[in-house]
């Protein structure tokens, strides 16, 4: 319990408030119950859809083939190493050669009983009003970044999203359909 606590928390702050007592226990017992609401609400069923729906693998990858080698071809030009920005510049100019439709920072609002929230997220890349490209300059991807590509989809109902990271030496990219259902599929 105190490992999930202390990625939320300081081991100084740990250390400075002691391990026996009450406030202790009372702020590990709050930390606990938010780490597990996050988890509950964050969570997808996530499958391989080769495990599940071979037929449909075809038509996936050949709606992202094109984008797939812009972004490719994005990475082998200007190498690992360089801010986010670049390579979403460097790409919005492949994707205008190739003529392939597209908005950067496509920004979306969502409403909360029946208000609409006044803060807007932005997406990267939407292409062609159906793939999301969520992209990434990192030394790995992680679950934030798998999170926020998937939270993205669901409130857009765009239902297929690449996660392309530039940051290491061979660029790596992961793609999710997501079902009517709700299950979130890798391909």
């Amino acid at each position: 319990m105190v490992k999930i606590i202390r990625e939320f928390i300081h081991e100084d702050f740990l250390t400075a408030i002691g391990t026996g007592s009450k406030a202790l226990k009372s702020f590990k017992r709050f930390y606990l119950n938010l780490y597990t609401k996050i988890e509950k609400t964050m969570q997808y069923t996530l499958k391989r859809i080769m495990d599940t729906h071979p037929e449909w693998i075809e038509g996936l990858k050949r709606k992202c083939y094109a984008v797939n080698g812009c972004c490719a071809m994005v990475h082998k030009d200007l190498g690992p190493f360089l801010n986010e920005y670049m390579y979403q510049d460097a790409l919005q100019i492949l994707l205008n050669e190739q003529q392939i439709p597209y908005q950067r920072e496509y920004y979306f609002s969502i409403e909360y009983h029946g208000k609409r929230i006044a803060h807007k997220h932005y997406i990267d890349f939407l292409i062609e009003d159906q793939i999301i490209i969520e992209c990434k300059a990192v030394e790995k991807l992680c679950l934030e970044h798998r999170q926020q590509l998937w939270n993205y989809m669901r409130l857009t109902g765009k239902n297929i999203g690449i996660l392309y990271n530039f940051g290491p030496i061979k660029g790596q990219s992961e793609h999710y359909y997501l079902h009517s259902d709700g299950t979130m599929y890798m391909f």
